[in-house]
């Protein structure tokens, strides 16, 4: 559990991860799939913020990338869920 203690939870995209991931499992526990991507979206976003972090001074495509993905996924998500 070494892991566990090193886990920084002051960094915005650890806990986006964490949460993401933990929202997608339970989601897909309970069998539904729109939840299920709205954590995938979540952890998307957490992946794009630590990408976009670690190279500060020049921001790669792949952090925006995912964070649009992860974008694209929440909204798809709640759409399916209010329609």
């Amino acid at each position: 559990m070494d892991w566990l203690k090193n886990f920084d939870w002051r960094k915005l995209w650890n806990p986006a991860i964490a949460l993401g991931l933990a929202v997608a499992i339970l989601a897909l526990a309970i069998k539904n799939r729109d939840i299920a991507v709205f954590g995938l979206g979540i952890m998307a976003c957490g992946f794009g913020e630590q990408t976009l972090e670690l190279y500060s001074r020049f921001n790669r495509p792949i952090g925006f990338a995912l964070i649009g993905l992860g974008i694209f996924l929440m909204a798809m998500s709640v759409y399916h869920l209010i329609a």
